[in-house]
């Protein structure tokens, strides 16, 4: 039976239900690992997929049986080779693994979400669900007791002074930095939305990246203005003008304030003059654009000198590891860990998965799904990257919407 297509989809105009899909959109997407082992997003999705099969829900159209056969052979290849080396390190098995699970119980969920928010309604929701995020990540920097809570309870713990940067109620700064930025490119390409609410909304989550990422950010605004150039040229240099200004703006008042944490205002420099910092090429700090292409090819550019491990694969995974915390290198780069971890070929692949879902999609409203893929390609050379605990489930409920229509034909011709 197809899932749920002959139902007419509805927008929610109820109050009550609005507040519970938009929890729930919350949940998939910025749930974490509570206290490092409760995945929030994986049993919200699990519960709506039983919901979905009780509703009759049994179908599964054949991209999705393609990437459900896609991340299960890679579970498989990853515990033969795991096994093979001695069970050293199980931390892509269980990646894999989860990703699965991931794709299939997402899917359900999505099939009860679309009965209740058409795609253009998605977007609205999932953008209003974005800024309340980055209102979290900045009252975190803002309020001692507020950030107390929100990190006793999702269990974080601060690399460094606890008001220097926020994750808000994720564990990471970059992979949430991808979901802002597509939330602010909403902001910028849905006209239908009042200009009130769209510049409110971008004062938030540009707000909310002064304590996020700072690589997803570069990365990220310069995929907003190429894909918004070839939207709209004349609105994307008025963009890229504003981004500037603002930057340029920030490392002039950042000339006049304390940068110690005595204040919230020397709080608030010291977290704008670590962001800034990163844009400066002359800063000898390890923390610039060019010291980090430094340190990387210094530190973090490790391969096996065994020629089979290259193409297949030893399991290990850098310091990232389940079993071996330390792993066979320090490197904490994705795509340098895949290729140790599980060979060549399978990271080529990895790679193709986020291709073939924007090829999917170019017939439709391809450019978010490109957004995200392109930044989650980014951030392997970054840090983990691949299959991100947040990005990944905003990605598939982006290619689930667009490719339903499609899906749909193919219901109707069995």
């Amino acid at each position: 039976m197809c899932h749920g297509e002959s139902k007419m989809m509805r927008t929610l105009k109820n109050p009550f239900f609005q507040f519970w899909v938009s929890g729930i959109v919350f949940m998939l997407i910025f749930g974490t690992k509570l206290q490092g082992w409760l995945d929030v997003p994986l049993i919200v999705s699990f519960l709506l997929f039983v919901v979905s099969l009780y509703s009759g829900n049994h179908y599964l159209p054949r991209d999705v049986l393609q990437i459900l056969t896609l991340f299960g052979g890679l579970t498989i290849y990853s515990g033969i080779i795991s096994a093979i080396w001695g069970v050293q390190e199980i931390f892509f098995f269980v990646k894999f693994l989860r990703a699965m699970l991931m794709v299939l119980f997402l899917y359900g969920a999505w099939t009860i979400l679309r009965t209740k928010l058409s795609y253009e309604n998605f977007t609205r929701t999932f953008t209003q669900v974005v800024v309340i995020h980055s209102l979290i990540v900045i009252l975190a920097i803002l309020f001692p007791p507020f950030r107390e809570a929100i990190y006793d309870f999702t269990g974080y713990t601060p690399r460094g002074p606890e008001w220097s940067r926020s994750p808000g109620l994720t564990l990471g700064f970059n992979a949430t930095a991808i979901v802002h930025v597509l939330g602010f490119w909403f902001t910028l390409t849905r006209s239908r939305w009042h200009n009130v609410e769209r510049m409110i909304y971008a004062i938030v989550i540009l707000g909310s990246f002064a304590f996020l990422g700072r690589f997803i950010f570069l990365v990220g605004m310069s995929l907003v203005f190429f894909l918004f150039f070839l939207e709209k040229p004349m609105r994307s240099m008025a963009f890229a003008i504003f981004v500037a200004i603002s930057i340029a703006s920030s490392t002039i008042w950042l000339q006049t304030v304390s940068l110690t944490g005595d204040t919230m205002e020397g709080q608030i420099a010291a977290n704008l003059h670590h962001f800034t910092r990163f844009f400066n090429q002359n800063d000898p700090s390890e923390i610039s654009l060019t010291s980090y292409w430094y340190a990387l090819y210094e530190r973090h550019l490790y391969f096996s000198d065994k020629w089979y491990v290259l193409l297949f694969g030893n399991s290990l995974a850098g310091h990232m590891g389940f079993i071996d915390l330390v792993g066979e290198t320090d490197s904490d780069l994705g795509v340098i860990n895949s290729i140790n971890a599980n060979g060549l070929f399978v990271t080529v692949v990895l790679y193709l998965f986020y291709v073939v879902l924007i090829y999917r999609t170019r017939q439709f409203d391809w450019k978010p799904v490109a957004l995200v893929s392109g930044m989650s390609m980014a951030l392997t050379f970054k840090e983990t990257g691949f299959l991100d605990s947040h990005a990944t489930p905003l990605l598939l409920l982006l290619y689930f919407y667009q490719t339903a229509r499609s899906n749909q034909r193919e219901c109707a011709a069995q």
